[in-house]
């Protein structure tokens, strides 16, 4: 993101998340009901179904009619939306899904079973090469997308250097791409 303030930018991301929060839940007040009464169904599964934006993480749940069930958070609105469990977020395949955490150093244990029912994990996709987090309440009920995606970037470090893609923006972590020719960002020193 060429120009960008990213000492401002977290700032300015929070501002637009608290207003982008209200219009949604007025809107839905007012329509009685949830997005998809208020907002009807998406063209795009991906986006989100009030503004648009794309995801910060997924989010399975714990809970009632929901239990086990995948949605996606918004990354603007705070909107959580169905999207089914191993499928591409990005473009929908559930061809070669695969599923990637973070393992402590030194254990004992065996890290392969300790992946797998890890609190954060990557979820990524063959076809497209993008992937995106999924937090599990069922193995954590305090699990925070947003905070939780902030608090694991050595994950997202991990799968990038696999040549994965993240699909999805964490507005509280923004960074830029240095300008080819080396000079600094306008305004910057």
């Amino acid at each position: 993101m060429r120009g960008l303030d990213l000492a401002t930018a977290p700032l300015v991301a929070a501002a637009l998340q608290v207003y982008w929060t209200h219009l949604v839940s007025e809107v839905q007040r007012l329509h009685g009901g949830g997005a998809t009464q208020a907002f009807g169904r998406p063209d795009d599964p991906t986006g989100c179904p009030c503004c648009g934006s794309g995801p910060t993480a997924s989010v399975t749940r714990s809970q009632g009619g929901a239990l086990g069930q995948r949605y996606l958070h918004c990354a603007l609105c705070g909107t959580e939306w169905h999207l089914p469990r191993a499928k591409c977020s990005h473009c929908q395949s559930t061809r070669a899904i695969a599923y990637h955490s973070l393992d402590a150093a030194g254990s004992d244990e065996d890290g392969s079973a300790r992946a797998a029912q890890a609190t954060i994990q990557a979820e990524s996709c063959e076809d497209c090469g993008h992937y995106l987090k999924i937090v599990h309440t069922d193995r954590d009920p305090f699990v925070d997308p947003v905070a939780d995606d902030l608090a694991t970037v050595t994950l997202d470090l991990l799968v990038s250097e696999q040549g994965l893609r993240r699909h999805g923006v964490n507005l509280m972590l923004l960074y830029g791409e240095p300008d080819p020719d080396g000079a600094p960002p306008p305004g910057g020193s």
